[in-house]
Formats: structure tokens, sequence, C-alpha cells
């Protein structure tokens, strides 16, 4: 019996990837062949970001702690990465819903759990080392309004 996407359906023991998961590639060539392949490449490279970011996060410094906690990463690239990311999250919303209507998958695709909005976020980053302004000076500015020695 076809699966929803016309291939035929996997016998019991077959391998199956779970969702999220790559699958392996088709050897076709027609448009679904390379779609499907397509879609599994995208997942290896998510898997791949993900195993990036987990492993930078693995890299101590001398103290033990991680380095990005102690470094951080160049808010340029930091703001780069999330556009890129929050472009193919919303895309990845309407693929998911279309999918849904396509197929009448009950699964629902949720949003990530997000404690705030990107946008806010990213706007308390604002300028922050874009080359006009330097976010170290005036660290030892007194505010004569909100100091309690003076």
């Amino acid at each position: 019996m076809p699966c929803c996407d016309g291939s035929p359906e996997r016998s019991a023991g077959a391998p199956r990837a779970g969702p999220g998961k790559a699958r392996a590639p088709r050897q076709g060539d027609t448009p679904t062949d390379r779609y499907h392949n397509r879609v599994s490449t995208l997942g290896k490279s998510i898997e791949e970001v993900q195993e990036a970011f987990r492993r930078l996060a693995e890299v101590a410094g001398d103290d033990g702690r991680p380095l990005v906690d102690s470094r951080g990463v160049d808010a340029r690239m930091c703001l780069a990465w999330r556009e890129a990311i929050g472009k193919i999250d919303e895309e990845l919303v309407v693929w998911g819903r279309t999918f849904q209507r396509a197929f009448g998958s009950t699964v629902r695709a949720t949003a990530p759990r997000q404690s705030t909005d990107i946008a806010t976020e990213l706007d308390q980053f604002a300028g922050a080392d874009d080359g006009r302004a330097n976010p170290v000076d005036g660290w030892d500015r007194r505010d004569a309004d909100n100091d309690l020695t003076a």
C-alpha cells in the first residue's frame, strides 16, 4: 500500500527515519526523487548545525567553563545567523501546514518555545558593535540619578 508521498509502504522491519531525521537518498531522478533527496540533505544539514552548536558550547576555557559563556560570539555573526534561521523557520511553518493540508496529517506543527519575541530581543542589541558605537565606552560613567554613593 502506498504511503502519503506515493512511495511504497515500508515493511515492519525496515528502518524508518523519525521526524526531523534524514532519510537514505533515493536512486531515481524524478522530480519527487530530487525533492526527497533535498529534504534529506536539509535534514542532514540541520543535524550538522545542531552538532556544531553543541560542540562549540563544549569548548572549555582554562577555568573549565565553556568559552562561549565567557567570550560569547560576535553579535554581528549571531544576528546574521538568527536572521537566516528565522527566515527558514518561517518557511518551515508554511511547508508543514502545506503538508498537513495535502496529506491530512494529524501531527500539529507547533512553534518552538521562546521566552521572548525575537524581534524585541534583537532590538535590544541594535547598534551593538556595529562600528558606530563602542559598547565599552562610558561603562564607568556615573548616573547622578541612580548613583546612591553620590
